[in-house]
């Protein structure tokens, strides 16, 4: 069947995908599919209306979706590294299990999304990229590589625990880094406190 993925700001056919499902089904899974369908077929997703796509798991690495309007999306477990996310509407999504390394959140409303079961976003991340791991600093968490915390929490790791998470490298990278991604995190206005739960 065809289904057409609309450009968010004017309202016109920006792709028109041919999938395969049922007519009755959500129009949460054709969303979906159409953007996989564009994927595939080199189309541009830039500005388009995904509001509520299921994209559960989707590779989307290295996607262009500048100023795309993925609110109410289902992005949980996709592959979103190196993707442009400039000036995305990400407000409310799901973005537990979501590969983020890379991406290019500037501007991006991330208002609400959740990045955990507890944990949700408030303030725009900050990134740091090009160091050994990449590092999102959130409004009281911070995630270095895969490894994701509390802010109080970094701050109290000692030199036995940091090693555990990937061995010398880990605890290089944290020699290193330390004191400057605390202060940036810091100097941004994040919170310290311990985190309850």
């Amino acid at each position: 069947m065809k289904f057409e993925i609309l450009n968010r700001y004017t309202g016109s056919v920006q792709v028109s995908a041919e999938i395969n499902c049922e007519e009755s089904a959500a129009l949460s899974f054709k969303r979906g599919l159409a953007v996989q369908w564009a994927i595939a077929n080199g189309a541009s997703l830039r500005g388009a209306n995904l509001y509520g796509a299921d994209l559960y798991g989707a590779n989307l690495y290295g996607v262009d979706l500048r100023g795309v309007d993925l609110r109410g999306a289902s992005l949980r477990g996709a592959d979103l590294r190196e993707a442009n996310l400039r000036g995305a509407d990400l407000r409310g999504v799901d973005l537990r299990g979501v590969d983020l390394d890379g991406a290019d959140l500037y501007g991006a409303d991330l208002y609400g999304a959740k990045i955990s079961e507890t944990i949700t976003i408030e303030k725009i991340p900050l990134q740091v990229s090009g160091l050994t791991y990449h590092v999102v600093i959130f409004d009281q968490h911070m995630k270095i590589g895969c490894e994701l915390h509390s802010l109080h929490d970094w701050a109290d790791f000692d030199n036995e625990l940091i090693a555990r998470m990937d061995g010398v490298a880990s605890r290089r990278f944290w020699d290193a880094y330390k004191e400057g991604l605390l202060a940036l995190a810091k100097g941004a206005g994040r919170s310290f406190e311990k985190v309850k739960g």
